[in-house]
C-alpha cells in the first residue's frame, strides 16, 4: 500500500514539476517508468534478501528429506562449475544482485 502511495505522490508531483494535463496525460508515462524504475532500484536488494532466505529453507528441506549431504554439495559444487558462479562473492555484489544463497552459505548448511 505504501508503494502506491508513493507512486501516486510522485506522479502528482510530476503533473506539477512539468505541466502535464494530469495524472492521466500520456506525456507523463516516461515519468512514469522512472519513478517505478527508482522504486525497483531501491527495493531490489530487500527482494533479493527475502529471496535468499526462502532459498535456503527450501535447501534445508531438501537436506532434510534427502538426508544425504554429499549429494547436495557434489550438486551444488556442478551448478556453480556450470553457470561459472563466484563461490563467495563480495558482501555488495550479493546484497544487489544475487536472490539465492552462495555456494559457500550453501555447503555450509549441508555440514551443520
Amino acid at each position: 500500500m505504501l508503494a502506491f502511495y508513493l507512486t501516486s505522490l510522485a506522479l502528482t508531483a510530476g503533473v506539477v514539476l512539468f505541466s502535464f494535463q494530469g495524472i492521466s496525460d500520456v506525456a507523463g508515462f516516461p515519468w512514469l517508468v522512472l519513478v517505478l524504475a527508482v522504486f525497483m532500484l531501491l527495493l531490489q536488494p530487500l527482494l533479493n534478501w527475502y529471496n535468499r532466505r526462502i532459498e535456503l529453507a527450501a535447501d534445508e528441506a531438501a537436506l532434510k528429506l534427502s538426508n544425504n549431504p554429499q549429494a547436495f554439495i557434489g550438486l551444488m559444487t556442478k551448478l556453480t562449475d556450470q553457470n561459472l558462479i563466484e563461490a563467495e562473492p563480495g558482501k555488495w555484489t550479493e546484497i544487489l544482485f544475487y536472490d539465492h544463497p552462495t555456494y559457500n552459505e550453501r555447503v555450509k548448511l549441508a555440514y551443520k
